[in-house]
């Protein structure tokens, strides 16, 4: 449990990947630069592969991500609009 939090810790550190909204929950930034992008990239994924082992070992995680992300990840948006036309 110690390992998942000091991971998701580092990650969330990282000031310029993430935009804090109101409600003090976490989106990914929309603002970066070409150079970033590849490690921008990479950091996403191994935050994906984290939450994934998380899961995988039943381990609760604390990571206050916005729910609108979790409705992009999990393609709820698409679903939600097919719904309304």
């Amino acid at each position: 449990m110690e390992f998942y939090n000091l991971c998701f810790n580092e990650i969330i550190a990282k000031k310029k990947y993430w935009y804090k909204t109101t409600n003090n929950t976490l989106y990914p930034s929309p603002v970066f630069t070409e150079e970033d992008g590849i490690e921008r990239e990479k950091i996403f994924m191994l935050l994906g592969f984290l939450i994934a082992r998380a899961l995988y070992d039943d381990r609760l995680i604390d990571i206050p991500l916005n729910s609108l992300f979790w409705d992009l990840v999990l393609d709820r948006v698409n679903k939600l609009i097919k719904i309304k036309i």
